[in-house]
C-alpha cells in the first residue's frame, strides 16, 4: 500500500495541513481511539502508574521513547487529543501506520530536509494556538543505550514553548515484559530557563521518571523489533 493522500502533510505551510476544523474532528475521535489503545497493544498492557492534573490549556507533551508500543501508551498517558511529531516517512506512506496516525493527528517531518524540520515547529505552534495539545519525543528515535536513561534532547521542543506559551508536560513510559507504565509529571514553563538549562531540565524530570518506573518495576525486557520501528518519530 502507498498512502499518497498523507504526501500533503510534507506540505511547508502550517495553514495547509493544520486546521481547527481538523482539531475539533479529532478531538471527538480521541476518546474512542484511547479506549481501543489496549486491544492493539496486547504485548505490552499499560498501567497508569502516575497522572499529574494539567491545565485545561494545550500542552507539549515531552515523552520518552524506547519500545514499539510507546506512542500509543504516550497518547493514552497524555489523556487528550495530540497531535504527534512524526518522522518515520516510509512507515507512515507504506503501512497502515500512517492511516492510523492521520486519524489521530499529526506534523509529519522529513527529517534530511532542513526546511521541513523548520516548519514542522510552525505546525506545532499552530496546533497548539488553535486549542489541541502536542506529542514530542525529544530523544528523536529509540533510546536503547544501557547507559543513558533518557538520551540527548533536541532543542526544537524549547523553540515550540517560546513560540506558542505553551507548557511542557513530561510523560515517561517503560516496558518489562508483557508489562508497560507510565507517569505524566505536571507541566512547568520551561521558557523561564534559558534554552540549554531549560532543555537540560527537561532531560532530568524525563530521567528521574524513567528511573523511577525502572527502580519500582524491575529491569527492562525488550523483545526483538524490526529496524524499521526504530526511527518512529521526528526531531526538531
Amino acid at each position: 500500500m502507498y498512502n499518497k493522500f498523507l504526501e500533503k502533510y510534507l506540505d511547508y505551510n502550517p495553514e495547509k495541513v493544520i486546521s481547527k476544523k481538523g482539531g475539533i474532528v479529532r478531538k471527538i475521535i480521541s476518546p474512542v481511539l484511547r479506549f481501543v489503545v489496549p486491544f492493539v497493544t496486547p504485548n505490552s498492557k499499560l498501567t497508569i502508574v502516575r497522572r499529574a492534573k494539567l491545565p485545561r490549556k494545550p500542552v507539549i507533551f515531552a515523552a520518552t521513547h524506547g519500545f514499539r508500543e510507546d506512542i500509543e501508551h504516550t497518547v493514552v498517558m497524555a489523556g487528550r487529543q495530540p497531535y504527534m511529531l512524526i518522522g518515520s516517512i516510509s512507515q507512515v506512506f507504506k503501512s497502515f501506520d500512517g492511516i492510523t496516525a492521520w486519524i489521530a493527528g499529526m506534523v509529519l517531518v522529513d527529517r534530511t530536509d532542513k526546511e521541513s524540520r523548520a516548519s514542522a515547529v510552525s505546525k506545532l505552534v499552530r496546533a497548539l494556538e488553535l486549542g489541541s495539545s502536542v506529542v514530542i519525543f525529544p530523544e528523536g528515535t529509540w533510546n536503547k543505550s544501557p547507559n543513558e536513561l533518557v538520551s540527548g534532547l533536541f532543542p526544537g521542543i524549547y523553540d515550540v514553548a517560546q513560540k506558542s506559551g505553551a507548557l511542557v508536560a513530561p510523560i515517561a513510559t517503560y516496558r518489562n515484559g508483557k508489562k508497560a507504565y507510565g507517569i505524566t509529571e505536571e507541566a512547568f514553563d520551561i521558557c523561564q530557563y534559558g534554552r540549554e538549562e531549560g532543555i537540560q531540565i527537561l532531560r532530568d524530570k524525563m530521567a528521574t521518571m524513567q528511573y523511577e518506573l525502572i527502580e519500582k518495576y524491575g529491569v527492562e525486557n525488550f523483545p526483538e523489533l524490526p529496524v524499521c520501528a526504530k526511527s518512529g518519530t521526528g526531531q526538531v
